[in-house]
């Protein structure tokens, strides 16, 4: 569009007319042919004052809002755990064991959880989510324990190492959208995988064990999102499983609150490009108003239990704890 715009000016001439000119009218010379074409031809050529008017400008067309975006958020996350395991094998009995006092596992830790967000449409939003996690203890045994179909003695040394992975991938559709804010419905497929090794030497010998859990699982849930000002969000998310079939039962339970602050959306600054140094012409668009800086808490629970070849393995784990983390979106 043009910068500027076309003015147009209507002039309107003023009537000076010359002393002799009304004299030579007020003398009965009116009618005059020769005399009233000098009289037109002089006020065509005396000079005049206008005003401009300048024309209706036509309605700015604005860019639509951009209904997808990539948001890539590094989280923090430090949990409390509170968990038990259990494990027979071969019909002998098995003990149950936690892992704080019985193994000596170290149950307050922090990990670093990358998620990434996808807005495919206006209501429609994918959420892929990875958290490893690893535990580790040594402790003597204090008591007679059965683990896996093997008995340890008082005293014994047992090594723990327990490797959790979860992985998810969750399908956001948002059904409801209103000034105060929105909500949603989840469907998730998660990938949790406990592995649990124990290493254990009595009277000079070394016994290693391997126990894992792995279920892939499907899980319901929604969330909600409210904006009580500007830059400055509230939201929660609620997801649970439960399933209970030949050779194995679980439920999960996953639920979070948080608060999202948006620290640049206060000086309103016009959005900007962010280019790489390597190729110039390789640059995203970017808004200081889409960089997020969230709090929150975080409760996580899994119990699961498969049996096979006479024997039982069993976990019950509980997670929660505050999470930090930063987001941008583009």
């Amino acid at each position: 569009m043009p910068s500027h715009a076309v003015v147009t000016c209507k002039k309107v001439g003023l009537l000076f007319v010359p002393r002799r000119f009304r004299t030579l009218l007020g003398g009965g010379l009116r009618r005059s042919g020769l005399l009233t074409l000098v009289l037109l031809i002089w006020l065509m050529a005396i000079p005049g004052i206008g005003f401009c008017e300048t024309p209706a400008q036509p309605p700015v067309e604005t860019a639509k809002p951009k209904t997808w975006w990539v948001e890539p958020q590094a989280r923090w996350w430090l949990p409390t755990l509170h968990a038990k395991t259990f494990s027979s094998a071969g019909g002998a009995s098995g003990s149950s064991l936690n892992l704080d006092s019985d193994l000596g596992v170290k149950t307050s830790r922090n990990f670093i959880w990358p998620i990434l967000t996808a807005q495919l449409a206006e209501r429609h939003r994918v959420v892929f989510s990875y958290l490893p996690m690893q535990f580790g203890g040594n402790r003597n045994l204090t008591q007679t324990t059965n683990i896996a179909g093997f008995q340890f003695q008082a005293g014994a040394s047992i090594n723990s190492v327990i490797n959790v992975t979860d992985a998810s991938i969750t399908y956001q559709y948002e059904f409801l959208r209103a000034a105060p804010g929105s909500a949603h419905v989840n469907l998730q497929g998660r990938y949790l995988e406990m592995n649990s090794r124990y290493q254990v030497t009595s009277g000079g010998s070394t016994v290693d064990i391997n126990k894992p859990i792995v279920f892939p699982l499907p899980t319901i849930g929604g969330g909600l999102r409210t904006n009580p000002w500007h830059g400055l969000s509230l939201s929660g998310d609620f997801n649970v499983f439960k399933l209970g079939i030949s050779g194995f039962k679980g439920q999960l339970i996953d639920s979070q609150i948080g608060l999202t602050f948006n620290p640049l959306a206060l000086w309103k600054s016009p959005p900007r490009e962010l280019c790489s140094t390597l190729a110039p012409t390789l640059c995203l668009p970017f808004s200081p108003d889409e960089l997020a800086i969230s709090t929150g808490y975080r409760y996580f629970r899994a119990t699961a239990t498969t049996t096979a070849n006479m024997g039982q393995t069993s976990m019950d784990w509980i997670q929660q704890g505050p999470y930090f983390d930063i987001s941008i979106r583009f």
